[in-house]
């Protein structure tokens, strides 16, 4: 048997049992020849939105952001967007009260996230320098 044929019928059944321990011990045993994608698919279909955020970070950056919404850490997408320079994203993560996004006369762009009463600033140098912006 192929061995991504094996992992994604080993990692099924260990969902489908609810064996948490056992996905992690299957992702830890070796490189995945799947990736760790399906990890965080078949996490999030079973609605265990902790478990699937463990694997986030062992994806591919520029699949995070995305990965992230999923499980409603709408900070952590906003986070990853950020550090991928994906103006896109920001704009997607954006709902009300929870990403402004603004581009300040000297070139610079700042965009703050608002989620529980929390306030966090980013800084993306555009022209050379960081402008912050409030």
């Amino acid at each position: 048997m192929p061995d991504k044929r094996f992992w994604w019928i080993k990692l099924r059944a260990l969902v489908e049992i609810r064996d948490w321990e056992g996905v992690a011990a299957l992702a830890k045993s070796k490189k995945s020849p799947i990736g760790y994608e399906p990890f965080v698919e078949e996490c999030v279909k079973a609605r265990q939105f902790t478990e699937a955020g463990k694997y986030i970070l062992k994806c591919d950056a520029h699949v995070r952001a995305g990965l992230f919404l999923k499980i409603e850490a709408y900070l952590e997408a906003g986070e990853q967007a950020y550090l991928q320079k994906d103006l896109d994203m920001l704009q997607y993560v954006s709902g009300p009260n929870m990403l402004d996004v603004r581009v300040n006369c000297r070139g610079g762009l700042s965009f703050s996230l608002l989620t529980h009463s929390f306030f966090f600033f980013f800084f993306v140098e555009i022209s050379g320098e960081s402008v912050p912006t409030l």
